[in-house]
């Protein structure tokens, strides 16, 4: 199709704006429904393309939060974190609570903290204990682990 038709056929034009977004890196239906509608896009036409993407199994928010989760464990990130993400994504707290805790098991948070804090201490070496293990806790704080656990982590660290 010339440019002339992608202009007056709308639903052509969101159909290559996904393809474009897909093409990127997958996304949830949330992201694609807003970036369509920041196009200006009616909200039929928003529905027919995501509709077509779905049909086309191009968007499936279930497999975006696997990937996701799957990518952020890699970072490493802590389930804090992943969660306030795959919300901001617009996934259904639903999916989160099933897809989550079931990669969860296969990384446990605990070990990941102390592989953080080992990776990590030599940047603070040279502060005192106070005050490393504050920026410690702040690091994985900001990270989405859990107090507790990270508490728990840097007392065996420590130990």
């Amino acid at each position: 199709m010339s440019a002339k038709t992608e202009q007056q056929d709308p639903l052509v034009r969101a159909k290559t704006i996904v393809f474009r977004m897909l093409n990127i890196r997958p996304r949830s239906e949330q992201e694609i429904r807003d970036r369509l509608r920041q196009k200006n896009l009616s909200a039929g036409d928003v529905d027919r393309t995501v509709q077509y993407f779905k049909e086309l199994e191009l968007v499936n928010d279930r497999e975006f939060a696997r990937q996701w989760i799957s990518s952020r464990l890699r970072k490493p990130l802590g389930p804090h974190r992943i969660r306030l993400e795959l919300r901001r994504k617009g996934i259904a707290e639903e999916l989160i609570e099933t897809e989550l805790p079931a990669q969860l098991s296969t990384c446990p948070e605990i070990d990941t903290i102390k592989e953080l804090i080992n990776r990590r201490e030599h940047r603070y070496e040279n502060l005192e204990p106070v005050k490393r293990r504050r920026r410690l806790m702040d690091f994985l704080q900001r990270r989405g682990f859990s107090l507790p656990q990270i508490i728990k982590a840097m007392n065996d660290h420590d130990s």
